[in-house]
């Protein structure tokens, strides 16, 4: 065969230099241009960030969330892992074949098959233990149901084994081995942070030996002997004791109590009469590390070896140094070494099996113009049988890695499907099985846009997950799928199309701050596609019937059908500056959607926590469920990148900034009606990046829909005329402001909330009086306004179920413009970086299009005046 001339950067140690990259930057965006997002089964899908998808192979759909696969030795079963399914296909499979669902709830995505492959053994997740199935007869095909896409299965397990306890009450097992006898079955529990030794013969639990912070990962030698587990968290956060005597609130902190890094956050506080536990040093060797176990008396594991794993937070790297950590989130052994995916660092680091000794990293970049900024996310893992050929799934590129495991030289790239978390090669090593998270996509939303029998995906969830059966390809064809790669994430220098594209108030590559623009303000609001507001603007790409706050919207409770515009500002604030009808929600809700509103991807940690996660419980016996978040949107240490956030990356870049409302709905706060500003309690220790606390204005609430956005609108007022006083007249360069009445909640008649939409007509008038007051500034004639929401939660959207809107407000907008520039939540965090001179932050929004079609040269100074409230 023909020797691949290998595209990528060389395996590099951590501190080796990069090489120089071209001074003048690459002008880099979207490949989707101005076409509108859409799933195309087997041509090409245009994802909501403006991507392209080609997956090879047969596409298996699954259920929602997909997160993991195996294939029976054997090589006639695949069976697929989700918190909501295990799907049985027999193989060979081919698109539109039946399979069979095992469990449809409760689980963790995990399993194994015995060695003689007659025995599935799988984690029930919250139900806390295993269940071992009888795979007998799984390698028929069923036969078609007259109604679905899956044959919903009957089968019970053959035994189910309880690790519950008086001492572990509530455990989750996050990954399983099995012993090469197929006796022994090893477990990390991440709730309680330890190694589980369960004897399948005996039907118990026969050993339980301490991990480190959150064990996320293991792998055991084929022998059996070692067994290796990668601990992906960071801190071991503590319930807040009571208050003293006289102390604050029983319901809690109203306030984070510290920033991280800081000595507060090493050493603790007492604030509101409380002693609030210190975290101690990340640098422990519990935290984002690997460790080894002898458990050659399986009864027995003994600790024999600790390493670190990846940069370590601050250590130095590409941007100066390491925000967060490196994720360690998948082990793989082959002979004597121990492959470890650092999902933050975009590395993949090999360890010596016997002594945890570091023996190189192969860093995963796929092109020198996005060098230094991370987004491949490596995430799941897989060897052949010769130990010459590693495939690594890249999460955030929708692709698989393929590396030359003999050199570490990185070979070439296979298209998948959406997000790509974890691989297994069939027993002939023919086909690679791909199991991506999100599969193709959501797709439109809405009685006018149900699928019909004819779409392959006609009777499944609202966004499957899907396999990609893959033939492994010859080098030719590598070649050619290496380039689609590329040309499918956007990384293409587009400097010839410069010339062409009209003046606008900012530059289109890093390096020149804006003339023009000098503050630059981003409001952000919750929950709705563009159709449910703006489906029946005039020009715009809408549907009018699914507009339920627009103009013509509707109040359908208790048998009222009353039209009346709900949400009047927005509208006219489309109409008197730019909106985009092609812009899109990356997140699926709330969680991950605010962390993509503070320039954050969302790390494997807080993929796996939020879609198929572990759930919460306030204990201190439980350390591992205390990170679990829910729809709570703000970050921990855990979630924290290796270039950090919005907030990092404008103290890098020296911009002034102030925040209001952002960033301190930390996991499972109480967010019930309030009788001051705090908007939520706080029961646990958990930080603030430093950053972001030292900006904040905590006198404005977090998120709390018992608090009303207009009263929001006049705190933040306030606040900015005594930050005035303070600063001799000067305003930040940046304001970032969150008001979340419109993600609507129950009606509250009393509080003169009598419909759903009330929340968003509250939400609508904060909204105008905030940008009214703010274009009677005298900064507003150097100023920008964007304007979109977390998600895009439970509108229909005839277009994609991913659709929002971004408005542009300023005087350098273009009056009454619909851009139709395929765009998302990084552009508007490109176009902020943009503005101010600075690079991008990390992959995402550097590949991200800019928001510049929106911007003209020419100002028009008109301030706005609000659309008042109706009280008719």
């Amino acid at each position: 065969m023909r020797r691949l001339t290998p595209h990528l950067i060389p395996a590099l140690t951590l501190i080796s230099a990069l090489p120089a990259l071209a001074q003048e930057s690459p002008y880099l965006r979207a490949p989707a241009g101005k076409e509108y997002a859409k799933i195309v089964p087997g041509g090409t899908t245009i994802l909501p960030n403006g991507r392209f998808l080609t997956p090879k192979g047969e596409r298996l759909y699954t259920g929602g969330d997909l997160w993991n696969v195996a294939v029976r030795p054997d090589g006639k079963v695949l069976v697929s892992f989700s918190e909501n399914a295990v799907v049985v296909y027999a193989l060979p499979a081919r698109t539109g074949d039946v399979p069979r669902v095992l469990r449809t709830k409760g689980l963790a995505p995990v399993g194994v098959f015995t060695p003689d492959g007659s025995r599935l053994i799988l984690s029930n997740g919250d139900e806390g233990g295993i269940e071992i199935y009888d795979t007998n007869g799984w390698d028929t095909p069923p036969a078609k149901p007259a109604e679905g896409r899956f044959v919903m299965s009957d089968l019970k397990p053959l035994q189910t084994i309880s690790v519950k306890d008086a001492e572990y009450d509530a455990p989750y097992l996050n990954d399983i081995a099995l012993s090469p006898d197929g006796r022994h079955l090893f477990a990390v529990d991440v709730a309680h942070q330890r190694v589980v030794t369960i004897d399948l013969t005996a039907g118990k639990v026969v050993a339980t030996a301490k991990a480190g912070r959150e064990p996320y990962a293991l792998a055991l030698s084929p022998e059996g002997k070692s067994l290796f587990i990668a601990n992906i968290g960071i801190f071991d956060y503590s319930v807040i004791p009571p208050p003293m005597p006289g102390g604050g609130s029983n319901r809690g902190l109203s306030r984070p109590p510290f920033g991280f890094p800081s000595k507060e956050s090493e050493v603790g506080v007492l604030q509101e009469g409380r002693k609030v536990p210190g975290l101690g040093k990340p640098y422990v060797p519990d935290a984002q590390s690997v460790w080894m176990y002898d458990v050659s008396t399986p009864a027995m594991p003994v600790v024999k070896a600790k390493a670190t794993s990846g940069i370590l937070i601050h250590a130095p790297a590409d941007a100066g140094k390491s925000v967060g950590g490196s994720a360690p989130n998948k082990l793989l052994l082959f002979g004597k070494k121990l492959f470890v995916a650092n999902a933050n660092n975009d590395t993949v680091q090999v360890f010596d099996a016997d002594t945890l000794k570091s023996l190189s990293v192969i860093k995963l970049s796929p092109s020198p113009m996005v060098a230094k900024y991370r987004g491949v996310i490596p995430s799941g893992m897989t060897m052949n049988k010769a130990g010459t050929r590693l495939y690594v799934s890249e999460s955030g590129l929708n692709a698989v890695a393929v590396i030359d495991a003999t050199n570490n030289k990185v070979l070439g790239h296979i298209p998948t499907g959406w997000f790509p978390v974890q691989l297994a090669l069939s027993p002939d090593e023919r086909t690679l099985f791909v199991s991506t998270q999100k599969g193709l996509g959501r797709g439109p939303r809405g009685e006018k846009q149900k699928r019909t029998p004819d779409d392959e995906r006609y009777g499944l969830t609202d966004m499957p997950g899907m396999v990609n059966a893959v033939p492994l390809p010859d080098d030719s064809t590598l070649n050619a799928w290496t380039a689609e790669v590329l040309s499918n994430n956007g990384l293409v220098d587009h400097k010839a199309e410069l010339a062409s594209l009209p003046p606008s108030a900012m530059a289109r590559v890093p390096g020149k701050p804006s003339d023009k623009i000098k503050y630059v303000v981003f409001i952000t609001k919750e929950n709705h596609t563009f159709d449910g507001i703006f489906g029946g603007l005039k020009g715009a790409k809408g549907e009018p019937d699914y507009a339920e706050f627009g103009m013509q919207g509707w109040i359908a409770e208790k048998g009222k059908a009353e039209r009346m515009p709900i949400m009047p500002n927005h509208i006219r604030l489309a109409e008197q500056f730019a909106i985009s009808d092609n812009f899109y929600m990356e997140p699926q809700a709330s969680g991950d959607g605010h962390r993509w509103l503070v320039g954050v991807y969302p790390s494997l940690w807080t993929t796996r926590v939020f879609y198929s996660g572990w759930n919460y419980k306030q204990s201190d016996k439980t350390k591992g469920r205390l990170v679990s978040f829910g729809s709570d949107g703000s970050q921990i240490p855990e979630d924290y990148l290796e270039n950090g956030s919005l907030w990092e990356h404008l103290q890098r870049g020296n911009i002034t900034f102030r925040n209001y409302g952002e960033g301190y709905e930390l996991p499972q706060t109480d967010e019930g009606p309030m009788t001051n500003k705090a908007g939520t309690y706080y029961m646990v220790n958990y930080p603030m990046p430093k950053a972001l606390f030292d900006n904040t204005c905590f006198d404005f609430p977090a998120y709390n829909n018992f608090i009303p956005d207009i009263a929001r609108a006049d705190w933040f007022v306030e606040d900015l005329e005594k930050y005035r006083k303070k600063n001799k007249g000067q305003m930040p360069r940046f304001l970032n402001i969150a008001i979340c009445n419109d993600h609507g909640f129950d009606p509250r008649p009393k509080d003169g909330y009598p419909y759903v939409c009330s929340g968003m007509a509250d939400n609508d008038l904060a909204l105008g009086r905030i940008v009214d007051y703010l274009s009677h500034q005298p900064e507003w004639k150097n100023m920008a306004i964007f304007v979109t929401q977390d998600d895009s939660g439970g509108d229909n959207d005839h277009i994609d179920r991913h659709r929002s809107f971004v408005l542009c407000i300023s005087p350098y907008a273009k009056r009454g413009y619909i851009s139709r520039d395929h765009t998302s939540i990084m552009s508007i965090l490109k176009t902020i970086y943009l503005i101010f001179g600075l690079g991008p932050n990390n992959m995402f929004d550097a590949l991200a299009t800019d928001l510049s079609d929106m911007m003209t040269d020419k100002p028009d100074f008109t301030p706005y005046v609000h659309v008042p409230s109706n009280r008719t």
